[in-house]
């Protein structure tokens, strides 16, 4: 019976791939990667890697046989059969060996925490230890590796007391801050699971990967460089259960003494890891707003809701006088985008800030970007309504801002000693602003 099944292996009866074998003996380059591309691909539901079609090892094994750099780099890229993958690996040049490390298949059953054997380490071992930085990274940013790679990756931390057991594949700091860097920006981490569904394989695999890598900032030294490629993974990672013991603890940690507390995230690492955490860890309060550190109150206008209660009341603009670019951190805020009351503040914000600084043009910004998310995400504006209470809130502080500039005019005016017609005008324009704001 097995060598009835061998035989068949070797000697496959459907004629569409008698077809496809005599095709690719012949075809050109181009027409070979073509057709290595348009092949419909299919992933385990277990492990989520692509599949291997049974008869990918023949078909890829012919186009192997010819030898030609266009082909080899066409498998390296399409290829399904790990066996020819390896070949094509270990005998191209060194950019069809980066693009073959963005192929899948190429580790098709590789576990990065298997034994490491001291005679013949597995090809994933080699390059997350040795391989050039390129295949590092493309390995790292790879989304279709099996399931458990990325929690185990994080685990291969030398420092790291997951990796103390010998069996364990090591790298050395600056080895993991590489990895820790290009997995951030790997689709797989972004990925928001529903929390409901984390009993599922994939599910927990995706959980434990999660909390090692937040875990990770109660553990490694606080040091710039540490601090930026933190900041970059935890951008794109979720949340899912309390990773911490003592989130103010994790805050205090990462406030070295040498800190310039009056930089902000976008320039000063350390503050990017506590926006990060606070972002993700803390609940929007008041007690955020008012913090002396700017990374929580970084957090709170990136993250906190317009709509609820405590926060619909607030004058935005006053914000401006303790942060002069909060108006940046409100415009990453998505719960602003979804509200009216969020965008009518923020555009008064916005308003409010281009008055102040003539040479500040953000307006036409605001209205393009709403325009894209109206296309982009309708449902936040089906039930658009203007809230009569904001509405006359909003232009009563208009009128008000108008009186501000007439009185502002008519000291001037007085200062300069000039001419009492002048002045009289101005005095008749302030008259006429208030009999128009008591109509209102």
């Amino acid at each position: 019976m097995y060598l009835t099944c061998l035989s068949r292996r070797e000697r496959p009866s459907d004629p569409k791939v008698f077809h496809d074998a005599a095709f690719l003996s012949q075809c050109g380059e181009r027409d070979a990667r073509n057709w290595l591309r348009n092949r419909a691909v299919e992933f385990s539901p277990v492990f989520g890697t692509p599949r291997t079609p049974p008869e990918s090892h023949v078909l890829e094994y012919i186009l192997f046989r010819r030898n030609l750099p266009l082909i080899d780099l066409a498998l390296a890229e399409h290829g399904r059969s790990r066996t020819i993958l390896s070949r094509v690996y270990k005998r191209a040049s060194y950019y069809t060996r980066v693009v073959a490390c963005t192929n899948a298949s190429l580790f098709y059953g590789e576990d990065v925490l298997g034994v490491m054997s001291i005679d013949k380490p597995s090809l994933l071992q080699e390059i997350i230890t040795l391989g050039s930085l390129a295949e590092l990274r493309a390995v790292c940013k790879n989304p279709h590796l099996s399931r458990g790679f990325y929690s185990g990756l994080v685990r291969c931390w030398n420092d790291n007391n997951g990796a103390q057991n010998a069996n364990l594949t090591a790298v050395s700091n600056d080895r993991f801050k590489h990895i820790l860097l290009f997995l951030s920006r790997n689709p797989r981490v972004s990925t928001n699971l529903d929390p409901f569904r984390l009993d599922v394989r994939g599910g927990l695999d995706h959980l434990e990967f999660n909390t090692r890598c937040w875990k990770l900032a109660t553990v490694v030294p606080v040091e710039p460089d540490w601090a930026y490629v933190l900041s970059k993974l935890y951008r794109n990672l979720h949340r899912y259960t309390d990773d911490f013991d003592d989130v103010e603890q994790v805050l205090d940690r990462w406030r070295p003494a040498e800190e310039d507390a009056g930089v902000f995230s976008d320039e000063n690492p350390f503050c990017a890891v506590r926006e990060q955490i606070a972002a993700k860890f803390l609940i929007p309060s008041i007690d955020m707003l008012n913090d002396d550190d700017i990374a929580v109150r970084q957090a709170f206008y990136r993250t906190f809701d317009p709509e609820r209660s405590e926060f619909r009341h607030f004058d935005w603009a006053e914000w401006l006088e303790r942060d002069d670019w909060c108006d940046i951190w409100l415009s990453s805020n998505e719960n602003i985008w979804r509200s009216t009351i969020g965008r009518s503040k923020l555009r008064g914000l916005l308003g409010c800030k281009s008055t102040k600084n003539p040479d500040y043009f953000v307006i036409n910004e605001f209205d393009e970007r709403e325009e894209e998310y109206r296309k982009s995400n309708p449902e936040w504006f089906d039930n658009q309504e203007d809230n009569e209470e904001y509405k006359n809130s909003d232009a009563e502080l208009d009128r008000i801002r108008e009186l501000e500039q007439i009185v502002w005019n008519l000291a001037n005016a007085i200062d300069k000693r000039r001419s009492v017609g002048a002045v009289w005008l101005l005095l008749a324009a302030l008259v006429g602003s208030f009999f128009g704001t008591a109509i209102w």
